[in-house]
């Protein structure tokens, strides 16, 4: 089945520094940390998505993001 999805889009999401302990997403939204979601989707249906901001080069992997995960989990859901 095919959607009339948008074949790029851009997410702006503010970054989470609650693994640190207590108060510490307070201080994340006092430096105003963000990452961003790039995500295209070319003609041949290959999704790509590019991370940037805090700590990108942790979230490159699908493995340990959840960004990936729930994009991933919606698309086959509506067989994208």
């Amino acid at each position: 089945m095919t959607h009339p999805m948008m074949s790029r889009f851009s997410l702006r999401l503010p970054s989470t520094a609650a693994n640190l302990g207590p108060g510490f997403d307070t201080l994340g939204i006092a430096l105003t940390l963000y990452n961003e979601f790039h995500v295209r989707v070319a003609e041949n249906g290959i999704h790509s998505v590019r991370v940037q901001g805090f700590g990108e080069h942790l979230l490159a992997s699908p493995d340990n993001n959840l960004f990936f995960e729930s994009y991933i989990k919606t698309c086959k859901h509506h067989d994208w």
